[in-house]
């Protein structure tokens, strides 16, 4: 295995530059052509498809989710956004391959993309194994907040602070948990992005707040030993978003032993499964559950035991076995019929051209049968 366009591999990564077969390449002409060249997330306009078949017999990517696709808000104006929608469209069309980190993720696509071939797409749920318990401090970045905490059970939410992030909502529903008779704190981790924020909202919100059975403290980017004791000694994690390829919060709560509440849509709905979630983005909803995590000792490790049950179940050595087996699939099946006008850059009228063509159109019936027996 050849990985190219880093310099080094993360900490938490870096003892696999020991394997026998994995190499780091810098420079280069120190590059061999692959059979398959693997892109982990979805590409962006830097990226050409067409060189990267000079590196391999086959090109595979990943799709993470569809949110800049949908938010016409994360982007800089209609204009960049409809280009943004369109390049990935075009890179669909023109990989042999893409995995997808959940089947919701699958489905958007080839709903987005009906002329994909969906024997071409593949949902590989990611692993969940690597979160293991510990015992390790928090840094000192959120010193204050522990100082100001005490002995005082807290609510984390956690993320920055997109609009998808609902953490305006999730004031609302704290506030309503207070007015419930639950007296706890609530904590806000992440960072303000420059656009598309919910901030000026979160700020209205808690100018506004009087219940003293409460307080919110706000935190920007923490370090992950941080962000670790946080997970690990909440009473409870709010997770509200509305738009996600995966959804990771949930679990590495579980995995600590902390409850989450969250909306059961999409991704958490086909992975997490669990029946009794908030099935809207109602505040009511959300302060029922809430209440009852925190509350309920019982109802609060029915949680945590169902979502510690599917980390046992979604493990990175079966996402590896997946992904290998769809990779030797890719490689044996002819090269992606888009392939044929070129990558990112390649030329669009070409590519709408092929993809009319009459051999397109003569194999309808096969693809169809084949997105049927995929998805039975």
């Amino acid at each position: 295995m050849q990985l190219i366009g880093v310099d080094e591999l993360p900490a938490y990564a870096a003892h696999l530059i020991d394997l026998d077969k994995v190499d780091l390449i810098n420079a280069p002409q120190e590059i061999q052509a692959s059979d398959v060249v693997w892109y982990p997330n979805q590409v962006d306009q830097r990226v050409d498809i067409a060189a990267a078949r000079t590196l391999g017999r086959r090109v595979i990517t990943t799709y993470l989710d569809l949110i800049a696709y949908d938010i016409p808000q994360y982007h800089a104006s209609p204009e960049a956004w409809a280009a943004y929608r369109a390049l990935q469209r075009r890179i669909s069309l023109t990989v042999d391959g893409i995995t997808t980190i959940s089947a919701d993720v699958a489905d958007r696509l080839l709903m987005e993309v009906p002329r994909l071939d969906p024997t071409r797409v593949q949902p590989i749920a990611l692993g969940l194994d690597h979160i293991k318990p510990g015992n390790v401090g928090p840094d000192s970045d959120i010193n204050a907040v522990r100082d100001q905490l005490g002995t005082r059970p807290f609510v984390l939410v956690l993320g920055n602070d997109f609009q998808h992030k609902n953490r305006d909502f999730a004031l609302r529903v704290w506030e309503q948990v207070l007015q419930a008779g639950v007296n706890c704190d609530l904590v806000l981790v992440g960072l303000h992005v420059k656009s598309s924020s919910s901030r000026e909202s979160e700020t209205t919100i808690l100018a506004q707040h009087t219940n003293l059975r409460g307080k919110a403290h706000t935190l920007g980017h923490v370090s992950e030993a941080s962000r670790g004791w946080l997970l690990g000694n909440a009473a409870a994690v709010l997770y509200p978003t509305s738009a996600e390829g995966f959804g990771f919060v949930p679990y590495e709560a579980a995995a600590l032993g902390t409850p989450s509440t969250f909306t059961s849509f999409g991704p958490l709905a086909e992975l997490a499964g669990v029946a009794d979630a908030p099935r809207t983005w109602s505040v009511q909803s959300h302060a029922k559950d809430l209440h009852s995590l925190l509350t309920d000792p019982e109802a609060a490790r029915e949680r945590v035991d169902h979502l510690r049950s599917r980390i046992a179940e979604l493990t990175w050595d079966g996402f590896a076995r997946q992904l290998v087996d769809f990779m030797l699939r890719i490689d044996q099946l002819p090269p992606a019929e888009g392939a044929l006008v070129g990558g990112a850059g390649g030329d669009t009228a070409a590519l709408a051209s092929i993809l009319s063509s009459r051999t397109w159109r003569a194999t309808a019936p096969l693809r169809r049968l084949g997105r049927r027996i995929g998805r039975s």
